[in-house]
């Protein structure tokens, strides 16, 4: 069975213990079989609707913690990361970054 990478824009709410929404926020969530990460930096709807997938894909990358692994394994694996119900190769000019740990 193969590992499928997902990444998907979100909007992020914070709720008060009364379920009520205090905060809202804008990002992406990234996922597959084995592991998930969030990034919720994006200051508005519009901003992060205006990412393109390749700058997502850089984005996650940027974090060294969750991300950047995320994004090797992809990279390596020649798997796809699925944005907008679409197939995104890691872009070549990435795989330098993806090992600077």
């Amino acid at each position: 069975m193969s590992n499928r990478l997902f990444i998907e824009r979100t909007k992020f709410t914070t709720l008060d213990k009364h379920g009520n929404a205090v905060d809202e926020s804008w990002g992406f969530r990234a996922y597959d079989d084995f592991a998930t990460t969030y990034n919720n930096l994006y200051d508005s709807l519009d901003d992060i609707i205006a990412r393109s997938p390749e700058e997502l894909i850089r984005t996650l990358a940027l974090d060294p913690i969750a991300g950047r692994s995320f994004v090797r394994f992809a990279h390596e694996c020649d798997k796809p990361i699925f944005i907008d119900d679409r197939p995104v190769k890691v872009p070549e000019y990435l795989a330098g970054m993806l090992w600077k740990d």
